[in-house]
């Protein structure tokens, strides 16, 4: 068995193509046909793997694909290496995008977009796991509107101890196709590729060619042997809401026609002429009209969809988030069909979505940033005219010819001028108030604020989930904003190094505990940061990436005596980690990144004698946090000691 000499360095072109070495000579070198130069001599060596794939066209209204296998044996062969090697070579990678990364590896995959080394792309995965979604002429693409198939590996990646199944599973990839994308005849290529150097420095390039072929599907005869009609009355979602579609459903009936339950039949599209899907499915998106059609990226294309995603025949529709289905009626239909008879029993769903007050406006805040922007739509805008009875308004009449007015819950007018910039603070209550009221409430409140050019900044700061609406004036119409604090976002970082600090206070002491200064330019060192990018990209998450904090801003937790991130009001909530800098750091704070400590010390009961906080016991606590840069998902891991006294 050889030794393997690894190109780490390689992982740094993640992104870009990467450029033959100016040493390597093809293969078929053209100037000397009768003495090819022997590729190895110039330190490089390729071998293409082909593997060929065929669906049938209509099997791929659905994700599922079906599952080609790389010869994984050849490949082995190809770098001398064993299956273990190779596994434990690949790493894991981040997943879904064209910054995904590959890291702990040694193996190096990625895409080839004309099956030479003269077109690499390192990127590891724009699909789930490892794999690619790829595009009509096989470039790397991301899922969307470029994407006509995908590959995905099968296997799960990074385990200490790989068994024998998932070192077989390492080489299946499931390759599916977009829906409603690719057509019958075609076939859709690409190459990725495995990149490893041997002990002689050979560079060793495994080129694995995917034809993915569409073979057309005869058309399905089913006999329709009953039919029901169900139909929703429904607010319009903004959110893909799934309504259950099976309490609906005469069972009963659906046996007695088909001769089958609903769970051992097979589900076919149903389009509005009454003709079937080419294959039987478990995802059905319907044009407004009532046909079936993939789903779009385009409003206004897609109505309703009916599905069952989880595979556990909890049927349901959901529509596409589309403002100006409000008002409409949607269609679509599905068949239960006996598998042996063809026997078929349609479900005609029709929803009809209820009418939108466009001057009704919903916004999700951002949970880490306190406000979002909405900007009013063609919709809002002709709302707001008929309230005001002209035929149209711009943008520099709203706040001049129309006067921006901040209005209470009751309906009535805040009697002052502004108490926002161009806007108006709100309790959480929907009064209008300004900022010292909303700070001696404990910061929480809303403001609303005409930014121009028909953009709105909306803020609530509270916790996810949290929800409030506002009234906000323009001349004597009246814009309601149902503001909700949307969920934190959840980082996938990766470690580059780690921080520890070790602190001493005495229980009495309680919330006034030590202040730390953390090595600041250490921390910009390893995550490439600097005074000009440490607010936009810094922040403090959790072991698991998530950011939803629970002390204060602009990044703090409560900890409890187990050392798991808790709330304050919680019954064992022992000690505080609050991190400071730039505007929140305190008047007089040494350094750019302080760490502000404090223990919880009282003990509380309610009115009935049960507890409802303990103070903490004195002794050694450590809490755990990462320090991270968001745009490179990078972090530290920040381990604090925290020795409590009597």
């Amino acid at each position: 068995m050889k030794r393997i000499f690894w190109l780490l360095a390689a992982a740094a072109v993640a992104i870009t193509a990467c450029n033959k070495p100016q040493y390597i000579i093809p293969i078929d070198d053209d100037d000397d046909p009768e003495n090819p130069v022997d590729p190895i001599d110039q330190g490089y060596k390729e071998k293409t793997f082909v593997v060929n794939i065929t669906l049938k066209d209509g099997v791929n209204n659905t994700y599922d694909g079906t599952v080609g296998t790389m010869p994984g044996n050849e490949i082995l062969d190809f770098f001398d290496m064993t299956a273990e090697e190779f596994y434990k070579g690949m790493g894991t990678c981040t997943t879904g995008s064209m910054e995904s990364q590959q890291s702990d590896n040694t193996v190096l995959f990625g895409m080839a977009i004309k099956n030479s080394t003269d077109d690499l792309k390192w990127v590891p995965s724009t699909s789930n796991n490892f794999g690619h979604w790829i595009g009509k002429d096989g470039e790397l693409v991301t899922w969307g509107d470029d994407a006509y198939f995908f590959t995905e590996s099968l296997c799960e990646w990074g385990l200490d101890a790989p068994d024998a199944e998932t070192l077989e599973d390492m080489w299946k990839f499931t390759v599916g196709c977009f829906p409603g994308r690719t057509s019958a005849g075609q076939t859709y290529k690409a190459t990725e590729v495995f990149f490893v150097t041997d002990e002689d420095d050979v560079e060793l390039y495994a080129f694995v060619q995917w034809n993915v072929t569409i073979e057309a599907a005869e058309e399905v005869n089913l006999n329709v042997a009953g039919t029901q009609e169900i139909t929703f009355d429904s607010p319009f979602y903004s959110d893909y809401t799934h309504t259950p579609l099976v309490p609906e459903i005469d069972q009963a009936a659906l046996e007695s026609a088909i001769g089958v339950s609903l769970a051992d039949a097979a589900m076919y599209g149903v389009n509005a002429d009454g003709s079937f899907s080419l294959a039987p499915g478990k995802n059905f998106w319907f044009s407004i009209a009532g046909d079936i059609i993939g789903w779009q990226s385009a409003a206004g294309e897609n109505g309703i969809c009916i599905n069952d995603d989880a595979g556990t025949n909890d049927w349901a529709w959901c529509m596409y988030p589309y403002e100006g289905l409000g008002g409409q009626s949607l269609k679509g239909a599905i068949a239960f069909v006996n598998p042996a008879t063809l026997n078929a029993y349609v479900v005609k769903v029709t929803v009809n979505v209820e009418g939108i007050d466009y001057l009704a406006i919903d916004v999700l805040v951002s949970y880490e940033d306190g406000a979002s922007t909405y900007t009013l739509n063609e919709n809002n805008l002709a709302a707001l005219a008929a309230a005001l009875g002209v035929e149209s308004v711009t943008a520099e009449e709203i706040g001049t010819t129309y006067p921006l007015k901040g209005i209470n819950a009751d309906g009535s007018v805040y009697d002052g001028g502004f108490t926002a910039n161009n806007g108006y603070w709100y309790t959480l209550e929907g009064n209008v108030t300004n900022w010292a009221g909303v700070e001696a409430a404990g910061y929480v409140g809303a403001f609303i604020e005409y930014r121009g050019d028909y953009n709105f900044g909306c803020g609530l700061w509270e916790e996810s989930g949290v929800q409030s609406t506002v009234k906000f004036g323009i001349g004597d119409a009246v814009l309601t904003f149902n503001l909700t604090v949307d969920q934190p976002k959840a980082f996938e970082t990766t470690e580059v190094g780690t921080m520890s600090s070790e602190a001493t206070q005495s229980l009495t002491a309680g919330y006034g505990g030590p202040t730390l200064v953390l090595d600041y330019d250490a921390v910009c060192s390893m995550l490439e940061l600097n005074d000009e990018n440490f607010a936009a990209n810094f922040r403090i998450t959790a072991t698991d990436g998530t950011v939803e904090y629970t002390g204060e801003a602009p990044g703090g937790y409560w900890f409890n005596a187990e050392n798991a991130i808790c709330g304050w009001g919680d019954v064992n909530s022992a000690y505080y980690m609050n991190f400071k800098y730039g505007d929140a750091l305190p008047e007089g704070a040494e350094g750019k990144l302080i760490l502000m400590l404090g223990v919880r010390n009282d003990n509380s009961t309610d009115e009935d004698g049960n507890v409802t906080h303990a103070c903490p016991a004195p002794g050694t606590y450590t809490g755990v946090v990462r320090l991270a840069n968001i745009e490179t998902l990078k972090h530290i891991t920040y381990t604090l000691t925290f020795t409590v006294t009597e």
